[in-house]
């Protein structure tokens, strides 16, 4: 209404409306109504990462189905699912079957990842409900054994766009968190049970209103990508010297997700575009196309078991 208090007249669960038009006299609307299902495909790696081959769909849902980390028997994975309305964390085994859950509560829960000593699932969360701002609602930063159990929250902060974590798979070394400040973006040591440790490295970046970041298998080194403030090239944080480097992009891609491949000598890119597409960059700069994307299909957080033979997206 013109004047007055709005209201609610649709209750679509998963569902958004988009392009609404009001006819002339005000007395009916026009709608379309939308809704966005992302699946987790499984894949062989061939020709040392450089071809993709025999994909198929683990999940086939008609909800968010995101891959976060691979188990460290390299037959299941850890997955963010919106299959019960809220996202929720669960084991997802390559061989087929139902998903098993490990996390509960009505919170929203996602980025997770696997410590380096494989003993802790480690992931984000967030209230939820009709009516909630997430940029309003702090973050919280859980943790929970491996095989599932009780989560126990780590730290709390406000809800940004900068402050992410992640680890390197070799054993002995050290989980990594961003935060920005002031046109740096500051890398920690994580303990996932002391918390926050020494400063590892930093690197001037303006404000990005989106980022993705990944460390490297051992631990040595960040890449990082942002649409608005690294435009068509990819940052790479050196954690042991603190410097940076730069990779250029070929023209036009813009990058939505990023990983590292087994062995620590490419990254895997989810384009983000028009096609969209599944990319491999190598670290001398040589970019090859694993997928071609099509109209409206995307791809999301590629990662690559530790013996390289298998990728999901």
């Amino acid at each position: 209404q013109r004047n007055g208090n709005p209201r609610q007249f649709t209750n679509w669960h998963g569902d958004f409306p988009w392009s609404t038009s009001a006819s002339a006299d005000g007395k009916g609307i026009a709608l379309l109504r939308g809704h966005t299902k992302t699946d987790i495909f499984l894949a062989l790696m061939k020709d040392k990462d450089h071809r993709i081959d025999s994909p198929k769909n683990l999940t086939m849902s008609d909800t968010s189905e995101i891959p976060g980390a691979w188990y460290p028997d390299n037959r299941s994975i850890l997955i963010s699912s919106s299959r019960t309305g809220n996202d929720r964390l669960y084991r997802l085994s390559v061989d087929g079957g139902n998903a098993a859950p490990i996390t509960g509560g009505s919170d929203d829960q996602g980025n997770p990842v696997i410590s380096s000593d494989g003993a802790l699932i480690l992931y984000w969360s967030q209230s939820a409900g009709e009516g909630v701002d997430p940029n309003k609602v702090p973050i919280r930063l859980m943790r929970v054994p491996l095989q599932g159990g009780n989560p126990e929250e780590i730290l709390k902060g406000p809800s940004d766009t900068t402050t992410a974590l992640d680890c390197p798979r070799r054993l002995g070394t050290s989980c990594v968190i961003s935060r920005w400040d002031h046109d740096q973006l500051t890398f920690y040591a994580f303990d996932p049970k002391a918390g926050q440790g020494k400063e590892l490295a930093r690197t001037r970046l303006p404000l990005p209103q989106n980022m993705s970041w990944a460390i490297s298998p051992d631990g040595t080194q960040i890449a990082i990508s942002s649409r608005d403030q690294l435009k068509e090239q990819i940052r790479l944080v050196d954690l042991q010297k603190n410097s940076d480097r730069t990779l250029a992009l070929p023209k036009s891609w813009e990058i939505w997700d990023i990983g590292w491949n087994a062995d620590g000598s490419a990254l895997l890119l989810a384009l983000l575009s028009l096609d969209g597409g599944l990319a491999r960059l190598d670290l001398n700069g040589k970019a090859t196309m694993l997928i071609p994307g099509g109209k409206n299909v995307f791809f999301y957080h590629p990662i690559e078991t530790s013996d390289g033979r298998l990728i999901t997206y």
